[in-house]
């Protein structure tokens, strides 16, 4: 576990080489779906998701707490994503970077991603 922490974290340096204009990444909690959150609960908050996640144009998103109906509901309405993993879904803007390789350790999803315009590779 401690050397893929390491990895994940070296790789995750050289990434950030990367100029910041060519490459957005968010984390977005989207609070799962299923919670009794009063006014708050997905119900009428997803509109809201929905229109953060248009405005951010985001090359990956990182989600957590994502269920299944939320990740379709991405997936439905935004063509240009994709997504990889569960709980802790990564979302990707499949035009402006390519999925090399995705997997999970301790709940986790981690994906390395190949940026095409700059043909550079990083890891989320």
């Amino acid at each position: 576990m401690k050397r893929t922490l390491t990895t994940l974290i070296a790789a995750t340096l050289m990434a950030l080489s990367m100029n910041a204009q060519d490459l957005k990444v968010i984390s977005y909690n989207i609070r799962n779906s299923e919670a009794k959150d009063g006014t708050n609960s997905w119900m009428y908050r997803y509109a809201a998701s929905a229109e953060m996640i248009k405005d951010q144009n985001a090359d990956v998103l990182g989600l957590q707490e994502a269920l299944p109906d939320q990740i379709r509901f991405i997936e439905q309405n935004f063509s240009q994503y994709k997504t990889a993993g569960d709980f802790a879904s990564i979302i990707w803007n499949k035009k402006t970077v390519s999925l090399q390789k995705s997997g999970s350790f301790d709940a986790a999803t981690w994906a390395l991603f190949k940026h095409k315009e700059t043909g550079k590779k990083f890891y989320v």
